[in-house]
């Protein structure tokens, strides 16, 4: 049970920092990753998500890095932010979340996220946290809710006025400290109607297995899309499974005790950028089973990739709303808030891999917040093709910043 420093009543006056502040226990380590069958079914559904996130960030994603081409997500980061969501929404938000996993019982999609957390996080080379960041200016917490969070995500549950810079500042030290620093200022700027941030921190790190020979790294070319360049060229002798697909060729790495990385090769003349929209969990799967063993002679570049990026139309694409009702299981907020609530979605990540192994940070957001965007039944459009003029003004005090008329471009 979460540490409760004076039971919530209100979210006003001088017990407010007092009693918003509610720290998630030590997370409960499992060492075997027991589950019945349903929950086997459950679990593959989550795996087979994360390819189905990967493939539609490929399609729509805005990622930042290298001219929107390179990217790293950690699907898994992504997928507790949303299983919170989940479990704060109203009934349609958590219908929507678990549609998405291919799930219909919150319950049994709850318990096999909790027990994966916890049979993760008792190895050495992952960290995972969770906590939620809502508005004591808007939002009455339901009581049940920082020990439901607790219990189901060991998610620390914190009020804060996001009015206010120290709320930026706190989330993004909290985001600081569980990623060893790896990623820094995530949030960039809070809104006084923000009513929620759930956001989840992955910390991965592992040597390989059999690590490379820093004096066999070489320079080479690597022949990119648009053009080839001098990269830093590891090499070693590797036994590891390997197979040849229809468009490509894929290997097997071990990265310390506990993990492995696939490493997927097109062929020549196969379109990464296809590729990569279209490789599924399924694909995986069936080369996984027929792979074998080879004495491998692997060339691979070292490695170093950040990413940012708006997650956003890619859940809208696998059917999360952007527009929602209400966050029922949250708590009470202004009922002039229903209808108008969105959401927006992002996530930074900090990927790595040399001679030595590999490390990934990840740091995913879902931020919940009022806008006065809506859509209503009457409809119109409008297009400046011809002679126009503008006011630019401030909403509140109606100051005339500029006026300009524009005659012919």
């Amino acid at each position: 049970m979460p540490v409760l420093m004076l039971a919530i009543s209100a979210c006003s006056g001088e017990e407010k920092e007092a009693s918003t502040w509610f720290k998630a226990d030590e997370i409960s380590t499992l060492e075997m990753f027991e589950l019945t069958d349903a929950e086997k079914k459950v679990n593959e559904d989550i795996n087979r998500f994360g390819f189905d996130f990967a493939n539609v960030v490929a399609q729509c994603g805005e990622a930042s890095d290298n001219e929107e081409t390179n990217f790293v997500v950690s699907p898994l980061s992504a997928s507790y932010t949303l299983a919170m969501l989940a479990n704060s929404g109203d009934d349609e938000v958590t219908s929507a979340v678990l549609s998405m996993f291919g799930q219909k019982d919150l319950e049994g999609f709850n318990t096999v996220n909790n027990k994966l957390l916890r049979y993760l996080v008792s190895h050495d080379d992952i960290n995972i946290n969770n906590s939620v960041w809502y508005s004591t200016d808007f939002c009455q917490l339901n009581k049940d809710y920082p020990t439901r969070m607790n219990r189901l995500f060991y998610a620390d549950v914190n009020g804060v006025e996001f009015a206010e810079p120290e709320a930026r500042n706190l989330m993004n030290a909290w985001v600081y400290d569980k990623t060893n620093g790896r990623i820094n200022n995530f949030i960039k700027k809070t809104w006084p109607f923000d009513l929620t941030y759930f956001i989840n921190t992955l910390q991965f790190g592992a040597d390989w297995f059999s690590s490379f020979a820093a004096t066999a790294t070489n320079k080479a070319d690597f022949k990119g899309m648009t053009y080839t360049s001098e990269v830093d060229m590891m090499y070693k002798r590797e036994r590891a499974k390997y197979i040849e697909a229809d468009d490509y060729c894929m290997l097997n790495m071990q990265v310390g005790d506990w993990s492995s990385m696939s490493l997927i090769l097109p062929n020549e003349g196969v379109d990464i950028m296809d590729l990569s929209e279209r490789f599924t969990y399924d694909d995986w799967k069936r080369s996984m089973d027929a792979s074998e063993f080879y004495a491998v002679h692997l060339y691979l570049p070292r490695l170093s990739i950040k990413t940012d990026i708006d997650l956003i139309e890619a859940y809208k694409s696998m059917g999360l709303p952007e527009y929602i009702q209400g966050m029922d299981k949250l708590g009470k907020i202004p009922t002039e808030w229903f209808g108008k609530t969105r959401i927006m979605a992002f996530q930074n990540t900090a990927f790595d891999m040399d001679e030595k192994g590999v490390e990934l940070s990840a740091a995913s957001a879902i931020n919940v917040l009022k806008t006065n965007i809506e859509f209503p039944d009457k409809e119109v459009t409008v297009k400046f093709d011809r002679p126009f003029m503008f006011v630019l003004y401030n909403s509140m005090t109606q100051s005339v910043i500029g006026v300009g008329r524009v005659c012919d471009l």
